[in-house]
């Protein structure tokens, strides 16, 4: 399987600052075409940690260079605590694509 994914656990300064956080973030996922899947998990009050998938290496390569663009650390850099990040190839992948009923983001 070509696919690789990132995965990032983000802590955060609040709760609060993690709600701004995804309104923030999902404006700026709508310029990063390369990224096919996004799932993003309470981890806590003031935590996440989200899966992103892509077709392939190059295509993280891209994403990595836009967020440097896009100056995704000052955007958000006050509202995160600490940030840890693992990429590595998608090993296995299982969907049930009839289940899919809803897609968007929830800002609580």
């Amino acid at each position: 399987m070509d696919k690789v994914a990132r995965i990032v656990s983000l802590d955060f300064h609040s709760a609060e600052a993690k709600i701004e956080y995804r309104k923030r973030r999902v404006e700026l996922q709508s310029n990063m075409e390369e990224i096919e899947l996004v799932i993003s998990v309470d981890t806590a009050d003031d935590s996440i940690m989200s899966i992103f998938v892509f077709p392939e290496e190059s295509a993280l390569a891209r994403t990595k260079a836009r967020r440097l663009e896009l100056k995704h650390e000052e955007v958000f850099g006050d509202l995160i605590k600490e940030r840890t990040v693992f990429d590595g190839d998608v090993g296995y992948w299982f969907q049930k694509i009839q289940s899919i009923k809803y897609l968007g983001a929830s800002y609580r």
